[in-house]
């Protein structure tokens, strides 16, 4: 398959404003978040110190712990959060972990460099979120965009909403992704979440991110190959080339 910058829809080439290269992986060590964030936080900060924009694909939701972390050293309390996903992932511990894929935004949510209130849940639903969740997001001042929200308003005033409450007073924005904020039909390899948002209302909005100027991106939870086409790689590629086709667009109108 050959993928390019251009987008139709947008009249624009990244590749003509920007340029790319892959980093390559990240060396981990299952059962270690001792190894595995401290590579993390390593080979993300040269990222970030080079002035590149960090596009990070693949691994569950905890790694957005350290890259998040990682960036705030350099923001104090200047990062704004725009977090996709059906789940808040704010348990201050699962199954007695406190760094699990179920955690890394309570993690945030008390990282001193971190302003709680800068970040934003966005496509939120569905009878996995615990009580507990909802509590910890009011407790700390987090924003929540549920999913009816979006189908409700919109994706434009939704998108337009969560920038303007993660870009009050910060100097970067981040933008992580869970695969779990797709609809169960567009994301058959994830966990059979219904009522989420549709590829296009993603990618639209993920296309927003960028011309809004955010600096990095994940997109986590890229399932293994069960027999579907490999939808969450191609889902997973097809939402970096929007955000850098925003970013593009930022450049353009913003030098």
């Amino acid at each position: 398959i050959r993928y390019t910058g251009y987008l139709p829809e947008f009249d624009i080439d990244a590749f003509a404003h920007l340029t790319a290269g892959d980093r390559g992986d990240i060396p981990v060590q299952n059962g270690s978040y001792d190894f595995t964030f401290a590579e993390i936080r390593k080979q993300f900060g040269k990222i970030v110190d080079a002035g590149a924009i960090p596009i990070t694909l693949g691994g569950d939701h905890s790694i957005a712990y350290p890259t998040i972390s990682e960036l705030a050293k350099r923001h104090p309390k200047k990062v704004g959060v725009l977090h996709f996903d059906a789940h808040l992932d704010n348990f201050s511990a699962f199954g007695g972990d406190p760094y699990s894929r179920c955690s890394p935004f309570y993690c945030l949510y008390n990282d001193p460099n971190m302003d709680p209130t800068k970040i934003v849940h966005i496509g939120i639903r569905g009878p996995r979120n615990h009580q507990e969740e909802r509590n910890n997001a009011r407790k700390y001042g987090a924003a929540v965009i549920p999913a009816m929200e979006i189908k409700r308003e919109g994706w434009e005033a939704s998108i337009q909403k969560a920038l303007e409450i993660a870009s009050q007073g910060t100097a970067v924005l981040y933008v992580t992704i869970c695969a779990a904020c797709l609809d169960a039909s567009c994301m058959p390899q994830g966990p059979q979440d219904m009522g989420g948002l549709t590829s296009f209302e993603l990618l639209m909005m993920v296309h927003e991110c960028g011309k809004a100027g955010a600096s990095a991106l994940d997109f986590v939870e890229i399932y293994p190959e069960n027999g579907t086409l490999q939808t969450a790689s191609h889902v997973g590629c097809w939402m970096a080339l929007y955000f850098l086709n925003g970013v593009a667009e930022h450049r353009v109108n913003h030098g």
